[in-house]
């Protein structure tokens, strides 16, 4: 068993590494001057990212069932790290990444938790050498996700049925099964013949049981994730 704020903690690490900023180096880390700097081995700077996760905020409303029944928002402090002139590598690069961010983590969502919003973060911050002249720009991007809080059960099982075969123009209900029988939001994943897999609609799963209607084109794959496990893959295509 796990709880699910360690559970959110690494599927964030994982989707800043893995899908948001796949070129660049992500570390926990605060920036907080001149000797905590990524280089190189020539000693310029290295592109990364710094990330820091803030104190929990209570949101909304408060449970009846008390305050771990709560909804809380965490807070996801990115701090974009470049060398400190106007070269490739540094403001131009600066400004890509920032774009890079908004476009792939804005509306990003995990289990026991909603989706990536904004919050204000600030101004560019110089970090300086000992003579004055900027050895590299911070510059700021701030995350929000409402979170919730609760022990997670372990799966042992994670069953996806349902027909492989398929009317042209119609669809077919996948079914899931998980055990123990949670309560949780999963999500489908497809995959077209020869392409790779790519998250689609939530599937929320109530005392263990779910399905969701799905509309196949051609030969298509199908899986469901939950609490961090993966189903099995049903492969549809068009009877002969």
């Amino acid at each position: 068993m796990s709880f699910s704020l360690d559970d959110i903690y690494a599927d964030l690490d994982s989707f800043l590494n893995d899908t948001v900023f796949p070129g660049q180096a992500v570390h926990e880390q605060a920036v907080s001057d001149i000797t905590v700097l990524e280089r190189f081995a020539s000693g310029a700077v290295k592109p990364y990212i710094a990330v820091q996760y803030g104190d929990l905020q209570q949101w909304g409303s408060t449970s009846f069932v008390g305050p771990m029944g709560d909804d809380y928002v965490l807070p996801v402090y990115l701090k974009i790290v470049v060398a400190g002139d106007e070269s490739a590598t540094g403001i131009p690069l600066g400004k890509q990444l920032y774009s890079q961010c908004i476009q792939r983590f804005l509306g990003a969502s995990f289990d026991w938790a909603g989706q990536i919003r904004k919050r204000a973060g600030g101004a560019q911050i110089p970090i300086k050498k000992s003579t004055g002249a900027v050895e590299a720009l911070v510059i700021p991007v701030s995350f929000g996700i409402v979170i919730q809080l609760t022990d997670v059960p372990d799966l042992t099982t994670l069953v996806l049925t349902g027909s492989s075969t398929y009317t042209p123009g119609g669809s077919i209900t996948l079914g899931v099964t998980a055990t123990p029988a949670v309560t949780a939001g999963g999500k489908i994943w497809y995959q077209p013949a020869g392409g790779d897999w790519v998250s689609s609609v939530d599937i929320p799963i109530i005392a263990g049981s779910g399905s969701v209607d799905v509309s196949p084109t051609g030969i298509c794959s199908y899986r469901v994730s939950l609490l961090g496990a993966l189903s099995n893959t049903i492969t549809t295509s068009i009877p002969v």
